[in-house]
């Protein structure tokens, strides 16, 4: 099972996070139309698992870097379930997050 890359669009549109052979972005769009980056990391997935560690940006949980979520993608939607996060803020983000893929 392979994550494909792209950018996934969160129920609210002015949030997305970004899948690119191994990295990921997170990104806020002002009411201004300008492109904040809130978190940037690596990822690794291994079956329907993927493992997140967070590397930079005023969102990020550096002192809890690391959390692994199950997912599955339907071809549009991507769902993520914790497995394990030590992280509140995270974890309030992406616990349940159903996201669209859009590129």
């Amino acid at each position: 099972m392979t994550l494909p890359n792209g950018t996934y669009g969160f129920p609210d549109p002015s949030i997305f996070l970004s899948f690119d052979n191994g990295r990921y972005t997170g990104v806020y769009v002002t009411p201004e139309g300008e492109q904040q980056v809130f978190v940037e990391g690596h990822y690794s997935v291994e079956g329907d698992q993927i493992t997140m560690t967070d590397e930079s940006g005023p969102r990020a949980c550096l002192e809890t870097p690391t959390a692994t979520y199950q997912w599955t993608f339907d071809g549009t939607q991507l769902s993520m379930h914790p497995v394990e996060d030590p992280c509140d803020e995270r974890l309030s983000v992406l616990n349940g997050a159903v996201l669209t893929h859009r590129s």
